[in-house]
Formats: C-alpha cells, structure tokens, sequence
C-alpha cells in the first residue's frame, strides 16, 4: 500500500535499488540516473501513463512517450545512463 502515494520515479527507485549494493550505486546517484533517463518523456512526470478505454474500467500503460515513441525507450533510457554512470565511476574510483 506504501507504494501506490509514490511517483514513477520514487517507485522506479524503490524497486530497482534493490538490486544494486549500497557500495556500488548510492542512493543518490541512482535518483539522478533515474531523474536523467525519464526527464526526457513527453508524458513527464509520469513517463507510462495509463489511459482508460471505454466505461468497462480496462485501462492500456503507453509506453510511447520516450525519445523514439517505442516501448524500448522505458527501459533503455535507464540501462545506458546507468551504463555511463558506472564506466565514469570505475575509470575514476
């Protein structure tokens, strides 16, 4: 229930934070990687809206709104950031 209040950022953090060690990625590094990668969405803050079809209720995640109007862009925008982060962060320990 914690989680419905937070913003696509804010849960994107919660969930994926738990898969990188504290020694690897700070939190606030993560929050930036985060913050660099969906900034760029038409649909900014909210870069998956969800739109509701007809009066049944059924509602559709577009996943559009990135830099090339592909679903690809959800999860590539945050890969190559995080990429970039951590090359700059072992080239200068």
């Amino acid at each position: 229930e914690s989680l419905r209040s937070l913003s696509y950022n804010q849960l994107a953090v919660e969930v994926m934070s738990q898969f990188v060690d504290d020694d690897e990625l700070s939190a606030s590094d993560f929050e930036r990687i985060v913050e660099k990668s969906y900034r760029t969405f038409r649909t900014y803050p909210n870069p998956t809206p969800t739109v509701r079809l007809g009066e049944d209720g059924c509602h559709v995640l577009e996943l559009f709104h990135g830099q090339t109007f592909a679903f690809k862009d959800v999860a590539l925008s945050f890969l190559g950031n995080l990429f970039e982060t951590l090359l700059e962060k072992a080239d200068h320990p």
